[in-house]
């Protein structure tokens, strides 16, 4: 397996702080999902090798998580529709 740069680790570590954060104050239950969810439990962190974060919030709060893009922009981080939600 190739192992992910503890800088990219620092990384995600923020960007789940920073997206528990926004979601939280704006009352956006969220979970944790896939292979965030087996490192948390397995690794008690990220799997060494699994570069991204599963994070899950429930389609009715679709609308409120749209309306945060502007705040997610501010803290330089790009989130992407995709075909099964967003990225």
């Amino acid at each position: 397996f190739k192992y992910i740069k503890p800088e990219i680790v620092l990384q995600l570590y923020q960007m789940l702080k920073d997206v528990h954060e926004i979601l939280t104050q704006n009352n956006i239950y969220y979970w944790i999902d896939a292979g965030t969810l087996l490192g948390a439990v397995r690794h008690t962190g990220l799997i060494p090798w699994d570069d991204d974060l599963d994070i899950v919030i429930d389609k009715e709060d679709k609308d409120k998580f749209i309306s945060l893009m502007a705040l997610f922009s501010s803290l330089d981080y790009e989130v992407m529709e995709m075909g099964y939600g967003y990225k």
